[in-house]
């Protein structure tokens, strides 16, 4: 019997609640995002495992070819504005060296790219009801839900979508034009303190 990777579970629990909605008080703007988040950073791990070991679930291999074995998931999380987003970390034994997913120091905690797009979000003017109306029908005023295309939401997460490379060379271009901000702001907050 084939187990179920926990990304297609996350993707599943996305799909049943853009059917029935969020059960309970939270919105379900707030649910869409922790379960977004926890099948896209799942499905990472999972293709980080994957490379690793140099072959796809239940692939067969020659022995001398084989880098190691799956050994399940260890529980763990990531903490977010929406919440704590529970992930499961691939384990991996028989290897000759400790498997540690790159991704995870990513998707941890605060860290500097992350900063520098909140300065930038405020930077450009966007707020919170930007992204809000986004979602919302112009003529009714209702949250609108579709289903995510999981493999074009991969693929854009990994820098590999339709306009990553556009979206990169301008984001590369606004970092450098906005040096002189960065620069005035940690000045500023030395001497004041």
């Amino acid at each position: 019997m084939k187990r179920v990777p926990p990304f297609r579970i996350a993707e599943e629990a996305v799909r049943e609640v853009l059917r029935r909605g969020s059960q309970g008080e939270e919105h379900v703007a707030g649910v869409l995002m922790r379960l977004g988040l926890e099948a896209l950073v799942n499905r990472v791990l999972e293709e980080e495992r994957t490379d690793f070991l140099g072959r796809e679930r239940y692939e067969r291999v020659a022995e001398e070819e084989k880098r190691g074995h799956r050994n399940g998931y260890k529980p763990g999380y990531i903490h977010t504005a929406e919440g704590r987003v529970g992930i499961a970390i691939p384990q991996v034994r028989d290897t000759d060296e400790p498997f540690h997913p790159q991704s995870l120091a990513a998707v941890r905690g605060r860290t500097e790219e992350m900063e520098r797009l909140v300065v930038e979000m405020y930077a450009r003017g966007l707020s919170t009801r930007d992204i809000e109306d986004a979602f919302r029908d112009p003529e009714t005023g209702r949250w609108q839900y579709t289903e995510p295309d999981w493999n074009k939401l991969y693929a854009i997460a990994t820098g590999n979508g339709p306009a990553s490379k556009e979206r990169l060379a301008f984001r590369r271009l606004s970092y450098a034009e906005g040096a002189w901000v960065r620069e005035a702001v940690l000045n500023g907050s030395a001497v004041a303190a």
